[in-house]
């Protein structure tokens, strides 16, 4: 199997991958057990979630499959040294983002570039009115989510730090406080902070803020 290799959908003969069939998994592989059976699970169980973690961040079709199998290489390289420390999914989002944010920060301006979007038209024919309109509104939805982005990464370094673990990795205030060796309270006053100033800079764009 190919990393990342864009196959039809198996929904109706693979049965669904719990949290505990993935651990078995992990387990099988460790233990040199069939280790491409083990892996190709974990593939199955989470390129959904590492997909979804890459749509909203990375335009190009081609560089979010790249990312993918970047990522899932990196996975497949640390499995043996997964120890059960914290959840695996949190585990496998932890390395989607560090390859993400590699390859973010070696575009032309770093965090703040602002990729291209492509206009692909693969039929020749003109674009029906309504599929156009929702070109615009995904036009528009990731023109935001990069004011966003640079909002962001403008904060102060605690304040970054604990916005970019909850929105970008979607971790828990204790997770969060882990990670950084703080306090939850403390974690909780940083995003307080840090709602409170993206709020201030982002109301005429977003009108509504929810983190």
């Amino acid at each position: 199997m190919t990393l990342g290799e864009q196959t039809p959908p198996a929904a109706n003969d693979r049965p669904p991958i719990g949290p505990e069939d993935a651990i078995r998994a992990v387990l099988d592989f460790q233990r040199g057990a069939d280790r491409e059976k083990s892996f190709e699970l974990l593939f199955h169980r989470f390129r959904p979630r590492v997909e979804r973690f890459l749509a909203s961040r990375v335009f190009s079709p081609e560089e979010r499959l790249d990312l993918t199998q970047a990522i899932f290489l990196r996975i497949y390289q640390g499995l043996d040294g997964y120890r059960g420390e914290g959840s695996l999914e949190g585990w496998v989002l932890q390395i989607a983002f560090n390859v993400y944010r590699k390859w973010r920060d070696r575009q032309p301006g770093g965090r703040q570039a602002v990729p291209v979007i492509p206009f692909e038209d693969t039929s020749g024919a003109p674009e029906p009115a309504a599929a156009a309109g929702s070109v615009l509104d995904d036009i528009v939805r990731q023109e935001r989510l990069e004011v966003l982005r640079n909002a962001i990464g403008e904060l102060a370094p605690k304040q970054r730090l604990c916005m970019e673990l909850r929105v970008y990795q979607e971790r828990s205030v204790q997770e969060i406080a882990v990670a950084l060796r703080i306090s939850p309270e403390t974690v909780k006053a940083h995003l307080f902070q840090a709602r409170q100033r993206l709020w201030d800079k982002l109301r005429p764009v977003f009108g509504t803020i929810d983190f």
